[in-house]
């Protein structure tokens, strides 16, 4: 796999290493190569395998491959679970950057970043999502509802029939953030 990288290649050696049990020992530099030589669809394996392993890259690295996902692709990028489970995981030591990154990105990043976000169950990143949930932008706003639903379990625009902006629906995560805050 060194010497005559292909994507599908290293996809079929991952799935052999997942179904064997066995490692794969490649320095974190080699697999952030490996990933940006790859499409998204294949970059997929790679993340699943990093997370399992919790094998970290370069971070910057990581925020260039979803920015020029997002310009090449952006469907392939919001279908990518494993690349935003495994860029969630960054999400403790990098918050900033993830908050930095929303505000200078074009709509198909702050999508990115919010569907993100589904997989931290933090205060701030709550927080963020519930002042998304009125945005102007109804892209924003619908996805950041779905981030919300996901992380809390709660959906109090269908069950209150009401609209996901309604000040109500915005209360209900409020009160989940403020129960999070405590813990």
């Amino acid at each position: 796999v060194r010497r005559f990288f292909h994507p599908t290649t290293l996809k079929e050696v991952i799935q052999f290493a997942e179904k064997s049990g066995k490692d794969i020992y490649y320095t974190p530099e080699q697999w952030e190569n490996f990933i940006i030589q790859s499409n998204m669809k294949n970059a997929e394996y790679i993340f699943r395998y990093l997370n399992s392993k919790k094998i970290k890259v370069d971070f910057a690295n990581l925020s260039e491959f979803a920015i020029l996902q997002s310009e090449k692709n952006p469907n392939n990028l919001f279908r990518g679970i494993f690349f935003k489970k495994y860029f969630a995981s960054y999400y403790n030591e990098r918050h900033e950057d993830f908050f930095s990154l929303y505000k200078k990105g074009d709509t198909e990043i702050k999508i990115w970043i919010i569907d993100v976000l589904a997989n931290v169950n933090d205060y701030n990143s709550i927080r963020f999502l519930i002042d998304r949930l009125t945005d102007v932008d109804k892209k924003i706003s619908e996805r950041s509802y779905s981030s919300l639903k996901q992380i809390t379990k709660l959906n109090p625009a269908e069950s209150g029939r009401k609209e996901f902006h309604d000040l109500s629906v915005v209360n209900t995560f409020r009160v989940y953030a403020e129960k999070i805050r405590k813990e």
